[in-house]
This record gives C-alpha cells, sequence and structure tokens, in this order.
C-alpha cells in the first residue's frame, strides 16, 4: 500500500502556437516548454512518501509470503529495529510463538477470499527481546482480477492498555485474595444501600449463598433486636453523604443459628462531583472483646498498628493512647497524654486547624466523623492522618469520652495527588497546538508544581541543545550555558566514534545517556538530581558523574537541580532542567513523577514535531509548484485531478471548485474534446504516458495550443 494515494503529475507548457490564425506568438504571449521537471516528481514523491514515514501510527506493507515490504517510521521505533533491518524478516518472525498459529489461519482465509480483512490484537517480540502488544488490522490490495497483491496493515501499540488491562485484573484479584485472606467478614455495597460483593467468609460464618445476601439479603443474619439498630446507623451514613461513616455493634446469626456481637463499618468511596459512588466495609467479630478482661482488651489494643486512643471531654485529658503512637509520630504514649486539647491541637498544619474545629464542633451533635489532616510529627515533618471518632456517652446522656483511630495516610495522599498532577499534565498536552504552545505550557506547569525558582527546557537544534525555554535564569546563565556541542577549531561539531556529537557538562551526560544507575544521583532511567550540588562536587569525582562538568550551576548558587532526559524510544528530544538555591527540594518519588510526565512530554512532542516537518514540507512543495512558469497539476490513478498550480487558475481564469475532478474539461475546445478524452482514458487504463497538443482557453477567452505530456508515478509493486 502507497502512504498516500497513488497520483499523476501532469506538467503543462505552451507550445507558443494561436488557435485561431495560427500565427506564432511573440512578446509577452510567448510561453517556454518545460516538460516534466524532476524537482517536480521529485517534491511530489517526497510529499507522499513522508506523510507514510512520518504518520503518528505503524503502517506497513506485507507481501503475500509474509516478507516486509515497507515499514514506516512509527512501527520502527515501536519495535525498534532500523530500516535496514526488515528487508527479508517476515511477519511471523517478530510474532510472539502463541500468536503466530492463530494470526496464520486469519492470513489464509484472508488470501482465500473468505473475508475482506481482519483485526487482532496480537504480541510482537521487540529488537531488545521485550513484548508489545499491538492491535492490527490487515486487508489485502488486488489487481483487477481480484488475485491479492499484497497486505496492507494499520499497526496500534496497546502495550499501555494492555498493562492497565493486567493491572486492573491483578488488582481484582489482590482485593479478593486480601479480602478472602483477613479475619473479618468484608463487604460492598452501593449509594443506597444494595450489596454487590461479599468475601468467602461472610459465606461460611452465615451460612448464606451470595445469591441470598446481595442486594437487601444482607440484613437477614442480623438479630432481630439489632435491625433497627443497624438500618437506622446506615440511613445516618447515607444522609451524610458519606461525611458520616457507617459503625455499629450487632449481633450476627451464625450457620449453625448461634448469634455473636460484630463491629460493622463502612467506609464510602467518594468521586468530588457525583458523591458517594461505592461503599466498603468489614464485620469484625468481637464477641470475645465483649467477654474479655479490660487488660486482654487493652493487649489488642496495644498491637494495633493505627493510633487508637480514648479522650475524657469532661476532663480534657487523654485517658488512654495505643504504643503505635510512637511508630506513627515519633512521640511515645505519656509525651501525649501529658498535652491538653489545645497543645494537641497545636501539632495540627496551620492551614488544616480551622476545619479540623467546625469538625470536631460538629462531631459533639453528629456523635461521629472523621478528619483528615497534616499533623507534625516529633521529627518537624507533617504526615497526613485519618482520624475516624465516635462519641460515648454517660449514663446521664451527657458526652463523656471521644474514641478514636488515627491512620498514617501519607502514602495514600501523596499517590493521589501524583493521580491528579498526571491527570492535569495530560490535559495540558492534549490542548496544546503545537511545540511552542507545548513547551510554554509546560515550562510554567512544572516551575508552579515543583515550586523551583528556575526551569529550562532544551529542545534539540541541528547537532546541540539550546535553550527552547527558559524561566528564572540569568541572561548570562542563559548565554554561558545555551551550547553543550564541544566545537573543533574550525566550528564543526565533535564527534565520537558512532559520529554522535560531543556534548558537554551534565546537561549532556543526561540527553546523550551516559550515566551509571548504581550512583545515587542517578535514576534507572538516565535522570540526574542532587539536593545539594556543593556536597555533590565535594564528594564525587568526574568519573563518578560521568563528565566533565562545567558546574555553572554550582557557581550560580543553585543547590537543588534536576537533569530529566525527553526521550521517547532512542530518539533524544532535550532535557527538562529544574533549578533551585534552596537545598532539599527534590525526594526519589517526585523525581519518578517528573521522569513519567517527560514521557508523556517527550512523546507529544515527537508528535508535533512530525506533524509540523510534514505542513513545512507541504509547503515547500506548493511554493516551488506555484513559482514554475507552467501549467502543472496532478490527479489519481483514476483521472480525478485534485490539484493544480497557480498559474492554472490564473491562466484559465477559473476555480478550485470548477477545476476539481473532471472540471477541466470546460476550458477545451469542444471540438477537440472528443480526441483528448479518448486519449487521457488509454493512458489511464494503460499506464502509458500522456503527449498531446492541444488548445485551452485563457481568461480573456483566447484558445491557445499546449503541449502536454502526463508521466505517471508507480509504485514498488508497479501500480500507478
Amino acid at each position: 500500500m502507497r502512504p498516500s494515494p497513488s497520483v499523476l503529475e501532469l506538467i503543462m507548457a505552451g507550445t507558443g502556437k494561436t488557435q485561431d490564425k495560427g500565427d506564432e506568438l511573440t512578446g509577452a504571449d510567448s510561453a517556454s516548454c518545460l516538460v516534466c521537471p524532476p524537482c517536480v516528481e521529485s517534491q511530489g514523491e517526497e510529499l507522499f512518501r513522508s506523510i507514510f514515514e512520518h504518520a503518528a501510527i505503524g503502517m506497513e506493507q506485507v507481501a503475500v509470503d509474509g516478507r516486509f515490504l515497507v515499514v514506516n517510521a512509527a512501527l520502527r521505533r515501536m519495535l525498534g529495529y532500523s530500516k535496514s533491518e526488515f528487508p527479508g524478516k517476515t511477519w511471523e518472525q517478530i510474532t510472539h510463538p502463541e500468536d503466530r498459529d492463530r494470526e496464520a489461519l486469519l492470513v489464509e482465509s484472508m488470501l482465500r477470499g473468505e473475508r475482506e480483512s481482519y483485526e487482532i490484537e496480537k504480541r510482537y517480540l521487540h529488537r531488545d527481546g521485550s513484548l508489545i502488544w499491538a492491535n492490527l488490522t490487515c486487508s489485502p490490495v488486488k489487481d483487477a482480477a481480484g488475485k491479492p497483491l499484497f497486505l496492507t496493515s494499520i499497526v496500534q501499540d496497546i502495550t499501555a492498555r494492555k498493562r492497565a488491562e493486567e493491572a486492573l485484573s491483578e488488582s481484582e484479584n489482590a482485593f479478593d485474595t486480601l479480602s478472602n485472606f483477613v479475619p473479618q467478614l468484608v463487604w460492598m455495597c452501593t449509594p443506597d444501600g444494595l450489596n454487590i460483593y461479599f468475601n468467602q467468609r461472610w459465606v461460611d460464618y452465615t451460612g448464606l449463598t451470595l445469591e441470598e445476601s446481595y442486594g437487601r439479603g444482607w440484613n437477614i443474619p442480623f438479630h432481630p433486636d439489632d435491625k433497627q439498630l443497624a438500618w437506622d446507623a446506615w440511613n445516618r451514613a447515607v444522609q451524610s453523604g458519606g461525611e458520616c461513616p457507617y459503625s455499629v455493634e450487632c449481633r450476627l446469626r451464625a450457620a449453625d443459628g448461634s448469634y455473636r456481637w460484630f463491629l460493622i463499618r463502612g467506609q464510602p468511596m467518594c468521586h468530588a462531583p457525583g458523591g458517594v459512588i461505592r461503599w466498603f466495609g468489614t464485620c469484625t467479630d468481637i464477641e470475645d472483646l465483649r467477654q474479655r478482661s479490660e487488660g486482654r482488651f487493652r493487649s489488642v489494643l496495644d498491637n494495633s498498628r493505627d493510633v487508637i486512643y480514648r479522650f475524657n471531654l469532661q476532663t480534657g485529658h487523654y485517658e488512654y493512647i495505643s504504643p503505635s503512637a510512637e511508630a506513627v509520630v515519633g512521640y511515645c504514649p505519656d509525651e501525649l497524654m501529658a498535652l491538653d486539647l489545645e497543645a494537641s491541637l497545636a501539632m495540627i498544619h496551620p492551614d488544616d486547624l480551622p476545619a479540623v474545629r467546625e469538625s470536631m464542633a460538629r462531631f459533639k451533635d453528629t456523635g461521629e466523623g472523621e478528619l483528615e489532616y497534616r499533623q507534625r510529627t516529633k521529627y518537624g515533618d507533617y504526615h497526613w492522618m485519618s482520624n475516624r471518632m465516635s462519641l460515648i456517652k454517660d449514663d446521664a446522656g451527657h458526652p463523656h469520652y471521644r474514641d478514636g483511630n488515627i491512620r498514617d495516610i501519607t502514602e495514600h495522599k501523596r499517590d493521589e495527588e501524583e493521580r491528579e498532577t498526571t491527570i492535569e499534565f495530560l490535559g495540558l498536552v492534549n490542548r496544546s497546538q503545537g511545540t511552542k504552545d507545548l513547551i510554554q505550557g509546560a515550562a510554567t506547569f512544572f516551575q508552579e508544581r515543583s515550586g523551583c525558582e528556575t526551569v529550562g527546557i532544551r529542545l534539540r537544534e541541528g547537532d546541540d541543545y539550546p535553550y527552547f525555554e527558559a524561566r528564572g535564569f540569568s541572561k548570562g546563565f542563559v548565554i554561558a550555558e545555551n551550547k553543550l556541542c564541544v566545537l573543533d577549531t574550525s566550528g564543526k561539531a565533535v564527534r565520537d566514534n558512532l559520529c554522535n556529537p560531543i556534548l558537554e557538562c551534565m546537561c549532556g551526560s543526561v540527553i546523550g545517556g551516559r550515566f551509571d544507575p548504581s550512583k545515587p544521583f542517578f535514576t534507572a532511567r538516565g535522570c540526574f538530581w542532587t539536593n545539594s550540588t556543593s556536597e555533590l562536587l565535594a564528594s564525587t569525582s568526574e568519573a563518578d558523574r560521568q563528565s566533565r562538568t562545567r558546574n555553572r550551576c554550582n557557581g550560580e548558587g543553585y543547590e537543588s537541580v534536576a537533569l530529566i532526559p525527553l526521550r521517547d524510544g532512542e530518539e533524544r528530544f532535550g532535557l527538562l532542567q529544574l533549578n533551585d538555591r534552596r537545598k532539599g527540594r527534590f525526594s526519589a518519588d517526585i523525581i519518578a513523577l517528573w521522569e513519567r510526565l517527560a514521557g508523556y512530554l517527550a512523546a507529544a512532542l515527537s508528535k508535533f514535531r512530525a506533524e509540523e516537518a510534514l505542513q513545512q514540507s507541504e509547503a515547500q512543495f506548493r511554493t516551488l509548484a506555484n513559482s514554475i512558469p507552467q501549467l502543472a497539476w496532478m490527479a489519481n490513478a483514476d483521472g480525478w485531478v485534485f490539484w493544480y498550480n497557480q498559474r492554472w487558475y490564473s491562466y484559465t481564469g477559473t476555480t478550485p471548485e470548477q477545476m476539481e475532478g473532471w472540471g477541466w474539461q470546460s476550458v477545451h475546445d469542444p471540438n477537440e474534446l472528443p480526441k483528448v478524452l479518448e486519449q487521457w482514458k488509454n493512458s489511464i487504463a494503460s499506464g502509458e504516458p500522456f503527449d498531446m497538443v492541444f488548445p485551452l482557453r485563457g481568461a480573456d477567452g483566447v484558445f491557445r495550443p499546449f503541449l502536454t505530456r502526463v508521466m505517471p508515478l508507480f509504485d514498488s509493486q508497479g501500480l500507478v
């Protein structure tokens, strides 16, 4: 399959003869004759080859015996092979062994004419041995007799989707495994209380089948005296929109008819625009706890990973804090129990404190609540905490205790923030209108999100990688550091033994892929980062750093520096640079996030640069075609004319709408048109060149003879 519609390029040049009296034209009326200039043929062919080569999706042509004929750049990048490595290979050689027979049957069926095409999800073997999942759509190109000449395919990389599906499946399996491993009865229900999941322990304990338990069946094993209590607690949780968690102690009937006490708790899963979308809950057997002594109960609490506490609302002091507090916040229980309420609240981040006070005030009315806030640890840093509380009243009905469970959710919050950051950045990428718009938006995004003083993005320009965008750097810094390429005395780039230009400084090492992942300042993906350039330079050598560094960042006072390569496969686009004069601006987790976002940025750059290169190529072709003195046009293989140069419209006085397709007949001499049509159709059918003199009417109404020569363009299979 050709990478664009097959075309005939037709170039018409004036002969210098008039139609009316046969007199030879002179002066301004005389036209030169240029037949089929090679530059026009070359530019036309290059245009369509460029469209195929720079397509964003994989494309291939395969012979009926399975050999690759043509493979575009997107597919080569996808599979890791160079252009010279594909000839001679067959599709079976780079297909996973388990997928070969399945696809071979589809190919054979299509070649026998039993199907027009096929679509398959298959695994390719990458050149480095890894597997690439792809969606392949294949169809044959046939001759006039219907015999397949070769096969054309569109190949889309779906590795990311497959991995996501596998991750989802693994996540679901992990959830099911975990829910059946924990000692609790685990359940899940919709926002209106219809149960949709129970673990095996529920089935084993209650003796109910899953079908009996789903929907409202969860209420069956509740003790008759507790059903209303459980239902009231559920309604309070639902009516609160998930702000009030579901928590109740009830008796559940076992399969043998006996009852045991359970602590039943439900946690909402919320989506900001739509509220609660699921409830997850557990039923914990507390029968033994209710019967054991306080000492045994304390033993359970003391071994909890969460911080369990009881606060006496009447005295204003803690009565119990579990030993796990030391692992969570660094303080031992005795240190915390010595604090009153205000001293405890002083450990909460100032930005979160107003919301905490407001929730605590509501808690006295609702009797239940859950807070999320940042709490300062003994070491001075802040951790995110989830504090679930319940109110215990005395015999007179007055609030007496606040019992709570505090869990460190810092890691969960970080994951949540990373997801939001990624979604925001992908939205920026999708809204970008080209390379400049993308880079400017990305620079703003990284500077705001990282909080760094400066951000720079280098992009390849010839052999070098100058700054395309630089924010916050001094003018002198940008001028001094703009070039990375080592030049010889004649000003030409010095190259290594692989003919790659040698790039200086740490920026050059990162772009060139020179790094040692065993060193703490390099990542496995080739990123460089440090929270103190002064300490790094004092404790490492140039050999450790894989380059002779200029040290200008350190000289300018920048301590925190991150250099992240912009790569799409093997293609090196440039570098993302983040600098700050403060120490300690980065962590391994944040660098890993920036690396992932840099990968999305590089992929978008690859797309935009390919599109912009194609647009430039098309513009150059049109400029050249409109500058020649001849009338030029192009047609599809069936004779449908789809393009004329500007000189055609200027001479004939027509518009593109009038001339498209077979509209050119309107400017031909009616007496000569039948002969022109006959010879033109013969040329279309045979694929032979067209050569004829016939008159064309100019914008002034005068017919002038033109020598018209038409040369067909053939693909590798000899088709027009």
